[in-house]
């Protein structure tokens, strides 16, 4: 808001009155014509000065609203042999590509897997983390695609409809960014100072950013490899985390939960 202005001060024309004498004996009108136009440009300039206040008062109370870099985690839960994925997929893949802010984490179930067919890129743990879910979101049971948002909200996301309303809970949900950087052979970790009510769980997650599996090209982000790091009591800490063979081809990734299971804090590198 801008500040209140003081009420502009009258510039008022003097009276008519005697002529004064001077030593320049000049025309009384004319010095009182003088007056009259001086006294109209100062009120002019009295405005001008106003506006150019007012103006700058107000940009100066109404700065720009910056751009949040909270760190937004989308996990999908996917299959090669799930019927309904391949849009769900393909929405995913846009979502990720157009903000760099999203941590988008590709998970394939094992479930639709048979005796004459198996997705390569399936996990148990994607099975068992996606349980995790079930209970937490209250899915009202396993199926795929699933698209879950910061551990708090769910959606198939196979209509764009689904990606939108994913956005906008998305923004409400301001996760703590962690620092996390491949340095050679190791991960330098830096988890930020947050207030918790009881420990929560860091989660390291190893991702291959695009796989060369002929068939599974078309996917991204997915999770190789997950491991639980320590309880957290909130407290900043930095710590360093030895990898094996690093590869352009594959990126790493901190999630943090708190007690209930939500993400609260998040970093990725390489992806």
């Amino acid at each position: 808001m801008a500040p209140k202005l003081q009420k502009q001060q009258k510039f008022m024309i003097p009276e008519r009155q005697k002529p004064l004498k001077n030593s320049n004996n000049q025309n009384p009108r004319k010095t009182e014509e003088k007056w009259a136009r001086l006294a109209g440009q100062i009120a002019n300039y009295s405005q001008l000065i106003t506006i150019c206040f007012i103006l700058i008062s107000t940009f100066i109370s109404t700065p720009a609203k910056a751009q949040s870099n909270s760190p937004i985690v989308v996990e999908m839960f996917t299959s090669k042999y799930c019927p309904a994925c391949p849009a769900s997929d393909r929405n995913f893949n846009k979502l990720i590509n157009e903000n760099p802010n999203i941590i988008g984490l590709s998970c394939h179930v094992t479930y639709f897997n048979g005796r004459s067919r198996k997705d390569l890129l399936s996990k148990a743990f994607c099975d068992a983390r996606q349980n995790v879910y079930r209970g937490l979101l209250r899915t009202g049971g396993i199926f795929t695609p699933m698209m879950v948002e910061n551990g708090k909200s769910f959606t198939t996301g196979i209509k764009v409809k689904n990606i939108q309303d994913l956005k906008n809970k998305a923004q409400k949900h301001e996760n703590q960014p962690v620092g996390i950087e491949r340095n050679r052979q190791y991960l330098d970790i830096s988890l930020p100072s947050m207030a918790l009510n009881k420990d929560a769980t860091v989660w390291l997650i190893e991702v291959e950013k695009s796989p060369k599996q002929s068939g599974y090209t078309h996917y991204r982000n997915n999770i190789k490899n997950i491991a639980k790091l320590l309880n957290w009591d909130g407290k900043k800490i930095n710590m360093a985390f030895p990898i094996i063979a690093p590869s352009a081809n594959i990126g790493y990734t901190i999630l943090v939960h708190n007690a209930k299971g939500r993400i609260i804090a998040a970093g990725k590198t390489g992806f």
